[in-house]
């Protein structure tokens, strides 16, 4: 939710930095694709990736491949996120051909999502809404554990303990289940 705010529409804008990590994303957290293309060697670039996670390498310099790959979309999104140039989206309804369906509809779905979410970005940008996020989320965090706790210990489910304890006995009995 964080990443949808405001505040982090700057990242990305820091031109000499090479931090770097490989994400490995599912289909269904992609909402948009574009037109650019990138020309990287990816095998290269994950093998220099594996190499710098083993604790003898940890501290080796990035391989040239990737070094240029992480120079190319800082410079993409620096040049974005301050200039007059835009990453064309590709609409992946009319690339894909989809005119009806299960798809179409989880596709219309994600971009309603997606403007009530944009539409809601000005909400997010006031001072220390990182914290204030953190307080409002453990506070509904806290309040979803109280709602399940006390439908687990409503007259419904209590109800049916002694029920259960029968069964129990039954069941040990029978020795289908070892005595706690």
């Amino acid at each position: 939710m964080l990443s949808f705010t405001a505040m982090y529409d700057g990242i990305g804008t820091e031109e000499g930095t090479l931090n770097h990590a490989i994400l490995c994303i599912a289909p269904k957290n992609i909402i948009a694709v574009t037109k650019m293309t990138l020309k990287i060697d990816a095998s290269l670039i994950i093998q220099d990736w594996d190499k710098r996670q083993i604790p003898r390498f940890k501290d080796a310099p990035m391989g040239s491949s990737c070094a240029a790959a992480v120079q190319e979309l800082s410079r993409v999104s620096h040049a974005v996120r301050t200039g007059p140039s835009t990453l064309e989206r590709i609409s992946l309804t009319q690339s894909l051909s989809i005119t009806t369906g299960e798809v179409l509809q989880s596709l219309d779905k994600m971009n309603k999502y997606k403007d009530m979410l944009e539409s809601q970005k000005k909400s997010t940008d006031i001072a220390n809404f990182k914290t204030e996020f953190a307080v409002v989320y453990e506070r509904k965090q806290a309040e979803r554990k109280r709602d399940k706790y006390k439908l687990l210990l409503s007259f419904e489910n209590l109800a049916l303990y002694p029920d259960y304890q029968r069964r129990l006995l039954v069941l040990r009995e029978l020795n289908y289940i070892d005595e706690p």
